[in-house]
């Protein structure tokens, strides 16, 4: 028994680590696209196959995401133990905090492609000026951290704050209330910076920051199956016009547990307030 516990930490361990490194990692990868894929066309093309379907658009997919994703980056970690001397202890450290943490924009990654297919539904074209953004809350700060967005516009789904207050704008509306919705902010810079001063409590170094100054917002929070708040998702728009809040509100709320599931078997691996920065989400 000794002889076989020394082989394997000498030997076979090495060989296991280095035969489901790939596989890991291969699996991450292939289960990461199919929880961003929309299925809906295929569904429609292929329709003796929906059990095949409703696998591929089932909840395990996350799991093993996030199974994979982890041992893919353990096994790296190992490998790169064993393979470095004591002196490098503190380099490995380092590498394996960065593997660890690609995992949480891994995460983004797949948000960004959530929110994609649900612009879809919300008849999102290309030419508008509009954006899907989500904002998971951080109880100990008081604040939130964005953890995925999309808009039609590229320079809209760039990166803003990192931390958004959650005493502040339509997202503070739509945490206390469940559900806001607003489309009478005004066009023009000056009273648009008057109107969120005194209806969201905006500052006006934080309004002169802005990157978007959109005239419709609708913000809904999303909730867990215990009813415990966990994030808001925020719809905005430069057309005042482009949505009827009725029709809105009834779409968000049709897939609203599905964010609000995912959010929470992901959110131990969402990058805090404390490193959103550095990894610049």
């Amino acid at each position: 028994m000794k002889k076989l516990w020394h082989w394997f930490k000498t030997t076979g361990l090495g060989l296991l680590t280095r035969f489901l490194a790939p596989w890991t990692s291969f699996i991450a990868l292939i289960s990461g696209a199919l929880i961003t894929y929309d299925f809906t066309s295929l569904r429609i093309d292929y329709p003796n196959w929906p059990g095949l379907f409703d696998v591929l658009d089932s909840k395990a997919l996350i799991i093993i995401f996030l199974i994979s994703a982890t041992l893919a980056a353990l096994l790296a970690w190992v490998m790169k133990r064993r393979q470095k001397s004591l002196n490098d202890l503190q380099k490995e450290i380092e590498s394996t905090r960065d593997q660890i943490g690609e995992i949480g924009n891994n995460i983004k990654f797949l948000f960004d492609g959530l929110l994609l297919n649900l612009s879809k539904k919300l008849n999102f074209k290309q030419g508008d000026q509009a954006r899907i953004s989500i904002y998971v809350h951080e109880n100990s700060d008081g604040h939130f951290i964005p953890c995925g967005r999309y808009s039609p516009n590229p320079e809209l789904r760039k990166p803003g704050r990192t931390l958004y207050p959650d005493n502040q704008g339509c997202i503070a509306k739509g945490w206390q209330n469940g559900w806001h919705f607003d489309k009478d902010f005004p066009e023009t810079s000056s009273r648009h910076k008057s109107y969120c001063q005194s209806q969201y409590d905006i500052p006006k170094n934080t309004h002169d920051g802005m990157k978007m100054r959109s005239r419709v917002y609708a913000a809904l929070r999303l909730d867990d199956l215990s009813g415990n708040p966990l994030a808001v998702m925020v719809i905005e728009s430069k057309n005042s016009e482009q949505f009827d809040a009725n029709q809105l509100q009834t779409d968000l709320e049709s897939i609203a547990v599905d964010f609000s599931q995912m959010i929470s078997t992901l959110r131990q691996h969402i990058p805090s307030p404390s490193d959103a920065t550095e990894r610049g989400l």
